[in-house]
């Protein structure tokens, strides 16, 4: 099974919700392959860009590379959408 991670989702893990770190930790056990769609790779990169631009805070930036390194990026497609 793939796992899907939206952008909601991946923002509670961000922010460091329990709830959403036990939830990834319980599901990725059975996954095959985390992922996220390129859409919310793009929706990130607004929201770590505007961050920067308006407080010169790379720290949204730094989180979102680390984040590639470790997850599938999946085309939007029907499949993904």
């Amino acid at each position: 099974m793939k796992l899907l991670l939206d952008t909601s989702f991946l923002l509670e893990l961000r922010r460091g919700s329990a709830t959403a770190q036990r939830v990834l930790l319980e599901r990725a056990e059975r996954a095959s392959d985390l992922g996220v769609s390129a859409l919310s790779v793009y929706e990130l990169y607004v929201g770590a860009l505007y961050r920067y631009l308006k407080r010169g805070d790379i720290s949204e930036l730094a989180w979102l590379v680390d984040l590639l390194g470790w997850v599938t990026v999946y085309p939007v497609n029907g499949r993904v959408a």
